[in-house]
């Protein structure tokens, strides 16, 4: 946004003025997706789902308060036709994920005015291992 002002000052009198452009401020905001923990989950034992935080950060411009919206763009199943809601917020917490591969998430930070910034992350949920306890016979 420019603003021009313009004093003059002749003999006794004071003349101001002011104009401004209003042109809208279309500077994106900055956007960075991460998991917390790495981006390879193990199971801990079948059948136990898997779990994951998200973690997002963003700024707007000069300081604003900005938006988060995760949602998930794909699954081992494929890229969902629509993406998927998962939460709103900073971080967010993914549980119930059933099966192994990878899952991709998008974050989506907003400014006030619209304007957005996306960034993603592919975590890779491994395969669940089978445990049985063997107890030698002697």
């Amino acid at each position: 946004m420019k603003k021009t002002i313009l004093i003059l000052l002749t003999g006794f009198v004071l003349f101001t003025f002011a104009s401004c452009d209003n042109e809208p401020d279309l500077r994106e905001p900055t956007a960075s997706a991460s998991v917390v923990g790495g981006n390879t989950i193990t199971p801990p034992a079948y059948p136990t789902r898997a779990s994951l935080t998200l973690n997002g950060s963003g700024e707007g411009y000069d300081s604003e308060v900005v938006t988060y919206t995760w949602t998930m763009k794909s699954n081992p199943d494929g890229v969902l036709g629509t993406p998927a809601p998962v939460g709103t917020g900073a971080q967010v917490v993914v549980n119930d994920l059933r099966k192994a591969g990878q899952y991709t998430f998008v974050l989506t930070v907003a400014r006030p005015n619209g304007v957005t910034k996306t960034d993603e992350v592919t975590v890779t949920i491994e395969p669940w291992v089978a445990t049985k306890d063997v107890t030698e016979v002697p």
